[in-house]
């Protein structure tokens, strides 16, 4: 069934879903929330909302579930028998997006909350959702993605994109002082992480003998002030690496 209205899946007590809705609770109940771009035209929006709609009730016409519409956003609570069930549904929004991809040839994004057996957690869900879903809109990549599989990205949800700009740039800006040598320490930290600290295999991947990589290595600590042998700063830096690179953010 599909009730174009706000998206408020949670709100109300399990008789009124039932009864207003034909909407049984099973053992678990999660909530699935998509959007699309909406730079075009409202009326634009619409319909291709309702196409959405229209795909997302084909791919999942057995599945017990409520859909909502409101505006580009889309929002989804499913409920199951079994966890089992659950990938088996990620699997099928995966369908939707690759044609949704080939034939609307627009970006379309996905946030997938936990589910949980009290329906009073509905909510809980739903916010997962809406986290997970700004999570992959931030970083502009499209697909679906569950709070769960967010990790350890879920504590930067909070953190505007700018902020994480302005953190990993105060560790890689101080490798661009000289104008000859621009990211050629920036580029030596990230492989040398990335390699988990092993200086042959990093050694290897730039193409430089293991004595030059170790002189960089020690004008990357003194321009950092901190140490590869010290944990927090390790810490800080792998942070910044893992930042940057999780949000696609320029060198």
């Amino acid at each position: 069934m599909v009730f174009c209205v706000p998206p408020l899946p949670y709100e109300g007590t399990q008789d009124f879903a039932a009864h207003q809705f034909n909407f049984k609770f099973s053992s678990f109940a999660f909530v699935v929330l998509c959007e699309i771009s909406s730079s075009l035209e409202p009326y634009k929006v619409e319909a291709r909302t309702q196409r959405l709609l229209s795909k997302i009730n084909q791919e999942l016409l057995n599945i017990n579930k409520l859909v909502f519409a409101f505006h580009n956003k889309i929002t989804l609570l499913i409920s199951v028998h079994d966890l089992t069930y659950v990938n088996t549904i990620v699997h099928h929004l995966g369908t939707i997006i690759k044609e949704w991809e080939r034939t609307e040839k627009e970006m379309l994004y996905g946030g997938i909350g936990a589910p949980y057996q009290n329906i009073g957690d509905i909510a809980k869900s739903y916010n997962e959702a809406n986290k997970a879903l700004s999570f992959l809109v931030n970083r502009n990549t499209p697909g679906f993605v569950s709070y769960e599989d967010i990790g350890v990205n879920r504590f930067f949800l909070n953190y505007s994109t700018q902020e994480i700009i302005n953190f990993t740039e105060e560790i890689f800006s101080r490798l661009r002082t000289d104008k000859a040598q621009t990211h050629e320490l920036e580029k030596t930290l990230t492989i040398y992480i990335a390699s988990n600290k092993s200086a042959k295999e990093a050694a290897e991947k730039l193409n430089i003998h293991i004595n030059t990589l170790y002189q960089r290595l020690r004008k990357i600590e003194e321009r950092l002030k901190l140490s590869f042998d010290r944990t927090e700063d390790m810490l800080k830096i792998h942070l910044a690496c893992h930042l940057r690179d999780t949000f696609k953010l320029s060198p």
